[in-house]
């Protein structure tokens, strides 16, 4: 089993709060990245994500390349 740990992109608050979304640049650096993910055919069965707005969207972005869209929230991860 491999473990793949991934940080959220940036975001567009300067306050560190649960509802900060991703900023357009942690959009595209996220994306990016799924795309390179994609091109070294990485797969994983299952995303876990926090409860904060920009890890649910990061995770959405990465699960909809690497696992059909499919990604879970995790307590505990923060």
């Amino acid at each position: 089993m491999n473990l793949y740990l991934v940080r959220h992109g940036s975001y567009t608050s300067a306050d560190v709060n649960l509802s900060s979304p991703l900023s357009a640049e942690g959009k595209a650096d996220i994306t990016r990245l799924a795309t390179y993910f994609s091109k070294i055919e990485l797969t994983v069965s299952t995303l876990y994500h926090s409860t904060k707005l920009r890890a649910q969207q990061t995770a959405k972005i990465l699960a909809d390349v690497l696992n059909q869209g499919v990604s879970e929230l995790q307590e505990g991860l923060e």
